[in-house]
């Protein structure tokens, strides 16, 4: 499973707690694992992408009033509001 490709505005704070995820940044590629943690800057494009069977957990901070576009179209995540 994966997200689509996205950017934020703000930067976006990734904490991985289980399993395993990959976090794709432009042309880059980072596996994390329990514990590691991965920063998405503003403008660059990513995706998260969990490649095992079992769940991921992870922790996700960033800064109020974040938004988001895929696919061309900004988002304003009610979370973030």
């Amino acid at each position: 499973m994966a997200t689509e490709w996205h950017t934020v505005d703000r930067e976006e704070v990734f904490v991985l707690q289980d399993g395993r995820m990959l976090m794709e940044m432009a042309d880059q590629m980072h596996e994390l694992t329990p514990g590691d943690a991965a920063i998405a800057a503003p403008g660059v494009p990513f995706r998260l992408r969990n490649p095992a069977a079992v769940a991921a957990r992870l922790t996700v901070c960033t800064s109020k009033g974040i938004r988001g576009t895929v696919n061309g179209e900004t988002i304003d995540p009610p979370w973030a509001q």
